[in-house]
């Protein structure tokens, strides 16, 4: 299966470079675009000051300018919502085929309802990619291939773009 829209979930204060990094190499290495998705609590619309924001806003746009640098096309989004309900509407909406989400999400479990692999999985009709950094350059990868194979995998960031290269 060849993916061509990336959805990459991040969150601005812990951001997981491996992940990005996994994203860029993978978008690179197919010619998929790439989207950086960060989402604000919707408890906290009405509590985030406009430096905050504008604080996340010159993140996203770094890492937009790192990926077109590598030659990846990269967009920027931020969700202001539910975590679940941004991530399948920006999927949608934006027809994401694969999302990718770091494995351990520290920062996002302060959401009344955190993201995790298996929702997300669960609730998108998209291929669903789950990375985890382990030691080193190496990075532990959970797939969910719509519609339902799952596959868990040990490899370096350098194997992790030939394994997307051969879903493709």
């Amino acid at each position: 299966m060849r993916y061509d829209r990336i959805l990459v979930v991040v969150d601005v204060p812990t951001v997981e470079l491996y992940l990005l990094t996994a994203a860029i190499a993978y978008g690179k290495a197919t010619g998929a675009e790439v989207r950086f998705l960060h989402i604000l609590p919707f408890d906290q619309l009405t509590g985030v000051a406009d430096s905050e924001y504008d604080q996340t806003l010159i993140c996203l746009r770094a890492w937009q300018a790192i990926a077109r640098q590598s030659g990846v096309a990269a967009s920027i989004a931020q969700g202001v919502n539910n975590p679940m309900q941004a991530v399948r509407e920006m999927a949608q909406s934006w027809s994401a085929d694969l999302i990718m989400i770091p494995k351990e999400q520290k920062s996002l479990s302060r959401f009344a309802q955190p993201l995790s692999y298996e929702a997300i999985a669960a609730s998108v009709d998209c291929s669903v990619v789950a990375v985890q950094q382990l030691v080193g350059d190496a990075v532990s990868v959970q797939i969910r291939i719509k519609p339902t194979q799952k596959q868990q995998i040990a490899v370096t960031k350098a194997q992790l773009e030939l394994l997307f290269a051969r879903s493709g």
